[in-house]
C-alpha cells in the first residue's frame, strides 16, 4: 500500500494543489506515514513469528484504514489535502494492536471477502468524515449499518454505530447520536467487544458536554466507562479519553476546579500528535475561560497556535480552529479588534484551503458578526449574519440545526438593535426548527426563548414575555447549567416581571441570582455587578414609591 510510486503520486498531488499549506502538510503527512508503516512492519513481522492471529487481524484493519486515506490523497481534492495532518494524526496507533483490549470478530480471524468489503467501507466513510464531508459520511455509515444488521458481524456493526454517532454529533443532531451510542453499547456487549463498549460510554459522557443528553445519564455513563476500562487493565489511551470527557462533563456542570484538574494532564500528555495536542489545549483553554481565568485561557490558545505553526507552518488549515477559539476570550478581555482580526485570519485560511462553501466557515463568520455586534456595529453584524443564513441554507439545508442557530443569533442582534418587531419572525422560525431536531431542554432552545422574552417585553407583550422567560429559566435549571447562565436567566425573568408590574417576585429572583457562586471576574463578575446595581436601584424605588424602566 505504501511504495515509492504511490509516494510520488501523493507528493505530486500536494504540489499540484498550489496552496501555501501544501508543502509543510505534505512533508508532515508523508513523514508520519513512513513512521506508521515502519512500526506496522515491525509488529507484523513479530506477530507472524509468534503466531498471533488476533493481532494480525488488527494490523490488517490498520492497513485498510491507511489505504482509504491514501486513496483520497492521490485524488488531490483540496479538502483532503487541507485536512491531511489531522487525518494522519487520527490513524489508529499501530501499538494498539499489541494491547490486550484488542477487539476481534469472533470466528473472523480468517475474514471473508464480505467482511473485508464492509471494513473497507467503514474506513472510506471515516476518511470522508475527516475531510469534512460529514453529511455524506453519515449517509454512508447509515447504509452500512442497515446492511450489517442482517449479518453476524456484530463487533464491526458496533464500530459503525460509534462512528455514525460522532458524525451526528458534529452535525448538531444529539438525539440520533445518543440513540446510536446506546445501540453501539448493546451491540458491543453481544459481540464481546469491550473496547468499543468503553468508547461508546465515553462518547455518551462527551455528548452531555455538548448538551446532547441529561447530566444524570452522563454521570452513569462515566461510571460504566470507568468500570469497563478497569476491566481492561486501565489502558492509558482509554483512560485519557475517559478523563477528557469527564473534564468536559465537570465543565458542563460548572465545577471548574474539577474540570481543570482533569483536563490539564490530558492536554500535556507526551504521546499526543500535533493536531491532538492543539485540540486538547483548546479544550483546556475553554475550561480556563469558563472559570474566569480568561488570560490563562488565551495563553493556552497561543500555545496551540505555536505548536501548529512550528510543525505545519503559518498557513495550515488546522489554525482555523485555534483562531476561532480565540475570538471569545479576546472579546472578554475587551480586545474586540484583535478578536475580529483572528476571525478574519481564520476566514482567509478557510477560503484559501477549502473554499467559501466550507460549512465551518459560516460558524466563524457568525462569531465575527457577534463581535461586531458587541462593538455596537450592528448594521455590519446583521449584514454578516444574513450571509451566514443564506450560506447555511444553501450548504446545510432549510431545516438544519446550523440554520436554526444562525436564525437565533440573527434575532438576538436585531434585539440588540432595538428592532424588536423584526426579531420575532427569525426567532420563531429558529425555535420551530429546533423543536423538530432536538429535545425540548436543549440550551439553544433556552437561548431562543430568552431572546423572545426580551423582544416581547419591549413590545409590551408582557404575558408572552413572561411565558418565554419562565421557559428559558426552567430549561437552564433542568440542565443543571453553570451559575452564570442561571443568574442571567433569573435576571431576565426579573426584568420581564418588573416591566409587567410584578416587582416583589422580580426582587426575589435577583436576590436568588446573586446567591449563586458567580465568578468575581469576566462576564460573571460583570453580571454580579449589574445585579447588585439593580437591587440598589429597586431599594431606592421602594423608598420613593415609583418605578421606571
Amino acid at each position: 500500500m505504501w511504495n515509492p510510486a504511490r509516494d510520488q503520486r501523493i507528493a505530486a498531488a500536494f504540489a499540484a494543489a498550489g496552496q501555501r499549506f501544501a508543502g509543510p502538510a505534505s512533508s508532515y503527512a508523508r513523514a508520519a506515514i513512513e513512521r506508521y508503516v515502519a512500526q506496522w512492519s515491525v509488529l507484523r513481522d513479530a506477530t507472524c513469528r509468534a503466531a498471533q492471529p488476533a493481532v494480525a487481524r488488527c494490523l490488517d484493519r490498520r492497513a485498510t484504514e491507511l489505504d482509504a486515506l491514501l486513496v483520497r490523497w492521490e485524488r488531490g481534492d483540496r479538502e483532503d489535502l487541507a485536512s491531511a495532518s489531522q487525518a494522519v494524526d487520527a490513524l489508529v496507533p499501530v501499538e494498539r494492536c499489541g494491547s490486550p483490549e484488542v477487539d476481534a470478530e469472533p470466528g473472523a480471524l480468517v475474514p471473508t471477502a464480505q467482511l473485508r468489503a464492509y471494513e473497507r467501507r467503514l474506513a472510506a466513510a471515516h476518511a470522508r468524515f475527516v475531510a469534512g464531508e460529514i453529511e455524506q459520511a453519515a449517509a454512508d455509515l447509515a447504509a452500512l449499518d442497515r446492511e450489517l444488521a442482517a449479518t453476524p458481524f456484530r463487533a464491526l456493526r458496533a464500530e459503525v454505530l460509534l462512528e455514525l454517532a460522532g458524525d451526528e454529533r458534529d452535525l448538531g443532531r444529539p438525539d440520533p447520536a445518543r440513540d446510536h451510542l446506546v445501540a453501539a453499547v448493546a451491540t458491543a456487549e453481544t459481540a464481546g467487544a469491550a473496547r468499543i463498549k468503553a468508547l461508546a460510554w465515553i462518547e455518551l459522557v462527551a455528548l452531555a458536554a455538548d448538551d446532547g443528553v441529561r447530566l444524570p445519564e452522563a454521570r452513569d455513563a462515566l461510571r460504566l466507562a470507568t468500570a469497563v476500562i478497569e476491566h481492561l487493565g486501565n489502558p492509558a489511551e482509554l483512560a485519557e479519553q475517559r478523563d477528557l470527557s469527564a473534564g468536559l462533563l465537570a465543565l458542563r456542570e460548572g465545577d471548574h476546579p474539577r474540570a481543570l484538574e482533569l483536563l490539564r494532564p490530558v492536554a500535556i500528555a507526551s504521546s499526543l500528535a500535533v493536531t491532538d495536542r492543539a485540540r486538547r489545549l483548546q479544550i483546556l483553554a475553554r475550561a480556563l475561560v469558563a472559570s474566569g481565568d480568561v488570560a490563562a485561557g488565551l495563553a493556552e490558545l497561543e500555545r496551540a497556535e505555536h505548536v501548529l505553526i512550528e510543525a505545519l507552518g503559518p498557513d495550515t488549515p488546522q489554525l482555523v480552529f485555534v483562531y476561532n477559539s480565540m475570538i471569545e476570550p479576546l472579546d472578554y478581555l475587551g480586545r474586540q479588534r484583535d478578536a475580529i482580526a483572528r476571525g478574519e485570519r481564520a476566514l482567509a485560511i478557510v477560503d484559501a484551503s477549502f473554499g467559501r462553501d466550507y460549512p465551518r466557515r459560516l460558524v466563524i463568520l457568525d462569531n465575527v458578526a457577534t463581535i461586531y455586534a458587541n462593538l455596537g456595529e450592528l448594521d455590519h453584524a446583521l449584514e454578516l449574519q444574513r450571509e451566514v443564513i443564506s450560506g447555511t441554507t444553501r450548504v446545510r439545508g432549510p431545516d438544519s440545526y446550523a440554520l436554526a442557530v444562525a436564525l437565533v443569533n440573527f434575532g438576538s442582534t436585531l434585539v440588540d438593535a432595538k428592532r424588536y418587531a423584526e426579531s420575532i419572525a427569525p426567532l420563531d422560525r429558529g425555535l420551530a426548527i429546533l423543536s423538530r431536531l432536538v429535545r425540548p431542554e436543549h440550551p439553544v432552545i433556552a437561548t431562543a426563548h430568552a431572546t423572545l422574552a426580551h423582544a416581547h417585553s419591549d413590545l409590551g407583550h408582557h404575558a408572552l414575555a413572561i411565558e418565554h422567560a419562565r421557559r428559558a429559566l426552567a430549561i437552564r435549571e433542568q440542565l443543571s447549567t453553570g451559575p452564570g447562565y442561571l443568574a442571567y436567566n433569573r435576571f431576565l425573568l426579573a426584568e420581564v416581571l418588573r416591566a409587567a408590574g410584578q416587582l416583589p417576585e422580580a426582587i426575589a429572583l435577583v436576590r436568588s441570582a446573586l446567591a449563586l457562586p458567580l465568578a468575581k471576574t469576566g462576564r460573571e463578575g460583570e453580571l454580579a455587578a449589574q445585579l447588585r446595581a439593580w437591587l440598589a436601584s429597586r431599594a431606592t424605588v421602594a423608598r420613593s414609591g415609583t418605578d421606571s424602566p
